[in-house]
């Protein structure tokens, strides 16, 4: 019943874009946000 997969990659790494892309995924026009917490 899954009706979607989000795949994550870093900007740069253009080998993997290309991979995905072949696979049919798509850009998303989502924008990942992300905060560090404290280890301790």
């Amino acid at each position: 019943g899954c009706r979607r997969i989000t795949l994550l990659t870093d900007a740069d790494n253009l080998d993997a874009q290309r991979f995905y892309a072949r696979q049919g995924f798509a850009r998303s026009p989502m924008i990942p946000l992300r905060r560090a917490l404290d280890p301790a």
